[in-house]
């Protein structure tokens, strides 16, 4: 396991809903849990349990990744971060970077009633009319379904994104630079 990896293991970041029908926890280790308040689907529509669920996952992600950063920054000081953006692994890494930033990855639960979009930063959240007419545990059991399945997604395009755009450029030029 990486320091980062070590880090994070310690992680655990805890949100709710505006409305707070929607709870989400998000650990390194055991991935999202996600509750819902109990009796709350009948006062929601699908786009209103929708903009909960995307309000919640924002709020855990969003937390998740301000610790992340803060564990980063207690394992490497600014000026170590600095000189290693400035190097030649900093430049080849540019691009990469930059592209992760446009990759997108979607999944639906596996009774097709979520439906998530996520960026790596936002969720864009579908409710199905059939996920109100189920109960809460379940609804909740779908939206962590489809969000470990958009994840997974997600990060296969960043491993292959980062094969095609950083560990090919290593291998093909790396020689030629004394790397």
């Amino acid at each position: 396991m990486s320091l980062l990896a070590d880090q994070l293991s310690t992680v655990t970041v805890q949100a709710q809903s505006q409305d707070k029908t929607v709870r989400a926890e998000l650990t390194y280790d055991h991935g999202l849990r996600v509750k819902l308040k109990p009796d709350c689907l009948a006062g929601h529509s699908t786009q209103s349990l929708a903009r909960s669920i995307d309000s919640a996952l924002y709020r855990v992600l969003n937390g998740f990744q301000n610790a992340s950063d803060f564990k980063m920054n207690r394992l490497m000081a600014a000026d170590e971060r600095d000189a290693l953006r400035e190097s030649e692994v900093g430049r080849r890494m540019k691009p990469f970077i930059e592209a992760k930033d446009k990759v997108k990855a979607a999944a639906t639960s596996p009774s097709q009633t979520i439906k998530i979009a996520w960026n790596g930063k936002v969720t864009a959240t579908t409710v199905h009319m059939k996920a109100l007419k189920t109960d809460e545990t379940r609804v909740a059991e779908e939206i962590r379904a489809a969000f470990t399945a958009a994840m997974s997604t997600y990060a296969d395009t960043i491993s292959k994104l980062y094969t095609r755009l950083v560990d090919d450029e290593f291998r093909v030029n790396g020689a030629r630079h004394g790397n």
